[in-house]
């Protein structure tokens, strides 16, 4: 049964609105033909603190609402344990319509059953499992006779886990600590109404108590624990959703493990075998094809890469597993399996790179010819995570006759909050409309002793020349990534009769440009010619300049231009592809049926974004 999106059953009071997420990382996302009861992508966000999940409307760039005609009231929450430590969250719809979401907690190492549609009314609209609560036992510890009553317990849907809560009397106040909650941060004084954090629980205690009396009451949010026997450091689902695969630091174990999670049997996962990769291995991330017949692991251990195939994907019985070697161990891994090619792209464990590797052949795309040897997309941060985006979109950078061009491309986010896409062809990163431009801030501007202003001479004497009709003075790389966004120097050494070349990522180069002669960077970074002037160059003489990268980042700049409604991403983990059917844009008229996008959470900002790789924006955020 199919059922509007923003439709779920119930009215709520919430309480004062503080924030959505506490360092949100883990993410989920539901799609439609999958079988689950919505039109559009939900996404579901597991936070690292107070074991709280948050539902999003990807789409409608909002969080999932009770109320189509109010865009604001939130849908209920999915409460854990405030003590939780949600390391990965997987929704999961059964075959008749209603989902359960799988929560993996590090805390306890606990995988949790989180009931969340448990079925349908009559008129089609999902329903919500309630929350309960037992009656209050009361434990009289020294026998003394007292009977004090906890009145008015109140419990929030959402916000209340399943846990037991004792109220324990220590001679002034009642000291109320839950078993996956912890301790409250005040006590409940007698006669005095009291509320815990995020109004999981509301009493009143009145009457006489001595130290050490006790009540103690049981919760119920439906969910279910089961042993995870260790530390769940990644979760994803299969595009099918029959299995998922969990990066487990299992108990006492030095490496990490790869292992299987069945969906339907989740009490089975402690006892699931490892997947046998190498005996030294240490998985890292996992990435599915859309069809799910492929999957490829990460090794933070052995240098390469692993790929699973299933030639049976409606039997996942047995599997061919293949280790594709690399120079180097490897952080994650994005596969574009497509008629276009074979094409995976990794990220190295300890170099801040990204390389596409030919599955066939096992060889390493060369992006920057001028170079010896075959070369990568350098940055100059940490990257985070990488993900394939399958469908093909339109991207900034045109062609010649200024169309386009439409592509695949894997979406990489950088520990300095930005998200850039590598695309599927050239390994190139997506370069914007533009592609790496100069920004000229200066000609000559000093003498060797830096004392006086020769201006007037700057006018005869060297510069740099321009480009053609772009009117460029400095060229940059083809290959977007390649140029970056830095300011070069470039100072006249009338000893060597040459121009030393610096730039402030890329240092000084080891060749000197001559005048009149086409200078290319050592790198192939930048391109230029420096004219002579009427009159001969000096020592010290400098010309300055800044290139712009000229690429596609979705940064959040928040610089109110025509990006508004971007967000800043602090410190931006791995993405989650998603897609959504879209009609034409206004501008260029184009008609794009199935738009790809990733989801980024944002952990130092306690945010989550959705990232356009075709506007190349952070286009709608949470917090």
């Amino acid at each position: 049964m199919t059922v509007l999106l923003v439709l779920l059953a119930g009215c709520r009071q919430w309480p004062d609105y503080a924030g959505a997420f506490d360092v949100p990382t883990a993410l989920g996302v539901l799609q439609p033909e999958i079988g689950a009861p919505f039109t559009e992508p939900v996404g579901v966000v597991g936070s690292l603190h107070g074991g709280q999940i948050a539902m999003l409307a990807l789409k409608q760039g909002r969080f999932l609402t009770d109320d189509p005609t109010v865009a604001f009231l939130r849908g209920n929450q999915l409460a854990t344990g405030q003590r939780r430590l949600l390391g990965g969250v997987l929704p999961y719809a059964h075959p008749d319509g209603t989902v359960t979401v799988f929560a993996f907690d590090r805390a306890y190492q606990q995988v949790i059953e989180v009931p969340w549609i448990v079925g349908f009314d009559d008129a089609g609209f999902p329903i919500e499992p309630a929350t309960t609560v037992s009656a209050p036992v009361f434990d009289d510890a020294d026998g003394s006779g007292d009977s004090p009553q906890l009145l008015d317990l109140v419990v929030k849907t959402g916000w209340t886990a399943s846990e037991t809560w004792t109220a324990t009397f220590d001679g002034e106040g009642w000291r109320v600590e839950g078993t996956r909650s912890g301790a409250m941060p005040t006590d409940a004084m007698p006669g005095e109404p009291w509320v815990g954090t995020n109004r999981a629980v509301a009493f009143t205690i009145e009457g006489d108590a001595t130290r050490g009396d006790s009540f103690t009451f049981a919760t119920d949010a439906n969910t279910t624990e089961h042993p995870a026997g260790g530390v769940v450091l990644e979760a994803r689902m299969a595009p099918d959703q029959s299995v998922a695969t969990v990066i487990l630091q299992a108990e006492g174990a030095e490496r990490s493990e790869l292992r299987f999670f069945d969906p339907t049997r989740p009490e089975a996962f402690a006892d699931t075998p490892p997947v046998v990769l190498d005996a030294a291995s240490a998985p890292a991330r996992t990435a599915w094809t859309p069809d799910g017949a492929d999957l490829f692991v990460s090794d933070a251990a052995v240098p390469g890469i692993w790929h699973l195939h299933w030639d049976d994907v409606a039997d996942r019985a047995t599997w061919t597993t293949t280790h594709v070697p690399l120079p180097w161990p490897t952080l994650d891994v994005a596969p574009l399996l497509t008629e276009v090619g074979r094409q995976v792209f990794v990220a190295p464990i300890d170099v801040a790179q990204v390389w596409s590797v030919d599955l066939d052949t096992g060889l390493l795309k060369d992006v920057d010819a001028w170079r010896e040897g075959p070369q990568g997309i350098t940055f100059d941060q940490p990257i985070q995570g990488l993900e394939a985006m399958p469908i093909p979109y339109l991207q900034l950078e045109t062609d010649d006759e200024g169309n386009r061009d439409f592509g695949r491309a894997v979406a990489v986010s950088l520990a300095g909050g930005s998200v850039v896409f590598a695309d599927e062809i050239t390994g190139c990163l997506v370069r914007d409309p533009y592609g790496p431009q100069t920004n000229v801030t200066g000609q000559i501007v000093a003498t060797n002793d830096f004392s006086r202003s020769f201006e007037s001479e700057a006018t005869y004497g060297a510069t740099l020349a321009s480009n053609g009709a772009n009117l460029r003075h400095v060229l940059g790389n083809a290959c977007g990534g390649i140029t970056r966004s830095q300011s070069w120097t470039l100072r006249y050494d009338a000893l060597h009769q040459g121009w030393e070349v610096t730039g402030t990522l890329s240092g000084r180069q080891p060749t000197l440009a001559r005048e009149d002669e086409r200078y290319i960077s050592d790198d192939g970074e930048i391109s230029f010619r420096i004219v002579s002037g009427a009159v001969p160059s000096r020592e010290g003489w400098r010309i300055t300049f800044r290139m712009a990268e000229g690429i596609t980042r979705a940064d959040g700049d928040e610089n109110g231009d025509i990006r508004t409604l971007e967000a800043a991403l602090e410190e931006p983990g791995d993405p989650l592809y998603f897609h959504y059917e879209v009609g034409p844009r206004t501008g260029g008229w184009y008609r794009v049926d199935d738009r790809p996008h990733v989801l980024v959470a944002a952990g130092a900002s306690d945010r989550v974004g959705r990232v356009d790789p075709q506007e190349g924006s952070v286009d709608a955020a949470w917090d």
